[in-house]
């Protein structure tokens, strides 16, 4: 049996079933990302990777705001600073630049993200790609 470790608090399983979820949450379709409290990329999965052509590579280390629009820098900053004192901010767009200069919108869940010992150390977030839901809305308008 594998070693047990804790997650989420007092949660505990095995480090096998941990490895199976992360190397879930790595090849999901959905971009999901983690930053650390300045905002610096420190997890890019797969999904993130193909929807903006960027890949892990590319962007760990770089600030998250670098590849938002202008537009969403500042609304995007000021709602992380929510969520650090506590404020829940779910569904929230964004738009994101891909390699190619182009925008897509992302509806985001952003969480603050905890070490081991139960301090703050970043954010994690998980998207949806709604770009084409926006064009239909706006096709039709």
């Amino acid at each position: 049996a594998g070693k047990r470790i804790s997650v989420s608090g007092s949660h505990e399983i095995h480090d096998d079933i941990a490895n199976q979820w992360v190397n879930s949450l790595r090849t999901a379709n959905a971009p999901i990302f983690s930053l650390d409290l300045e905002g610096n990329i420190t997890e890019w999965n797969d999904g993130a990777a193909q929807i903006t052509n960027f890949s892990e590579k590319d962007v760990v280390g770089k600030s998250f705001f670098e590849f938002l629009s202008e537009d969403h820098v500042k609304t995007s900053k000021s709602i992380f600073k929510s969520i650090l004192n506590g404020n829940s901010m779910t569904n929230f767009e964004i738009e994101m630049r891909t390699r190619q200069g182009h925008f897509v919108c992302i509806l985001l869940n952003v969480t603050k993200r905890f070490n081991t010992e139960g301090s703050v150390v970043g954010f994690f977030g998980i998207g949806q790609d709604i770009t084409e839901r926006k064009h239909d809305e706006l096709e039709r308008s």
